[in-house]
């Protein structure tokens, strides 16, 4: 008999230490679905197209203005040389 009570003590604390297993396993969070990261990623990627958009837009403004500011100055230094040589 004291065979069997230690037998049934011994599937006693391995039940609970399964029971335990299974708690512990089900409070960590579980990791996110590939569906899930992929549309993260794509978010990502879309927000930084964005601002890539209004970064390039930005650039090509100031390059523009700094064009004419050239060209305005090359037009400038231009009639200035030729009324020189008129004189």
């Amino acid at each position: 008999m004291d065979l069997d009570f230690l037998g049934r003590s011994k599937r006693d604390q391995d039940a609970e230490r399964d029971e335990a297993a299974v708690a512990s396993a089900q409070a960590v969070a579980s990791p996110k679905p590939a569906e899930d990261v992929v549309d993260a990623d794509l978010q990502e990627l879309v927000a930084e197209l964005a601002v890539a958009e209004v970064e390039l837009t930005c650039i090509r403004q100031q390059f523009a203005e700094d064009l004419k500011t050239l060209f305005t100055y090359i037009c400038h230094a231009n009639s200035v040389a030729r009324g020189s040589s008129r004189r």
